[in-house]
């Protein structure tokens, strides 16, 4: 779901946000992506590599105990 406030988890095109909250909205969604096997192997490979040194805890971690 689309609010301000979520966008950091986009780390280019990992994301497809729901803006509607509708049935038909998640079903458009999930079929786009189910039906376009290119489309959803970009996402997971932006996911798997721009995505994980986001969100591994052991990559907060580390950079939370950098001196700035």
């Amino acid at each position: 779901k689309y609010w301000d406030g979520t966008t950091h988890v986009d780390v280019g095109g990992n994301v497809k946000f729901l803006y509607n909250d509708s049935v038909e909205e998640i079903e458009s969604v999930i079929k786009d992506i189910a039906l376009n096997p290119e489309k959803y192997s970009e996402m997971k490979k932006i996911a798997e590599t721009k995505g994980r040194d986001c969100f591994m805890y052991s990559e907060i971690a580390k950079r939370s105990l950098e001196i700035k």
